[in-house]
This record gives C-alpha cells, sequence and structure tokens, in this order.
C-alpha cells in the first residue's frame, strides 16, 4: 500500500497550486514594514539609538 500525505495539511501560502502574487506580496511586505516601524517607534529613545546602531552594524556597507 502506498503511503499517503492525507493527514498532511500545509497553510495555503505553501501549497504548489498558488502562483505568486505581486499585489498580495507587496501588501503583506508593506504591513510587516509598518509593524516594524510601530515597534520602533514605541521604544524609549536610549533602547531606539541602540537599535538604530545594530541595524547600521548588520548591513553591509557598499
Amino acid at each position: 500500500m502506498k503511503h499517503s500525505n492525507v493527514n498532511r495539511i500545509d497553510p495555503p501560502e505553501f501549497s504548489p497550486e498558488r502562483k505568486y502574487n505581486k499585489e498580495e506580496f507587496e501588501r503583506r511586505l508593506k504591513q510587516m514594514e509598518d509593524t516594524w516601524k510601530r515597534y520602533i517607534e514605541s521604544l524609549p529613545d536610549s533602547e531606539r539609538k541602540l537599535f538604530a546602531e545594530k541595524w547600521k552594524e548588520s548591513r553591509p556597507s557598499k
């Protein structure tokens, strides 16, 4: 008897039938950026400066 993946449930975003959707990708990207922006703005000034320094260190210089 062949084993089947009947019990396996993939979230819809990982289903092979799903096509790349540029609008949805950009919407989700904007959502993430907004979430990060709100998070950073909610930090106290000292932590925000530290975050900015660590961020600059982590970015590859061009």
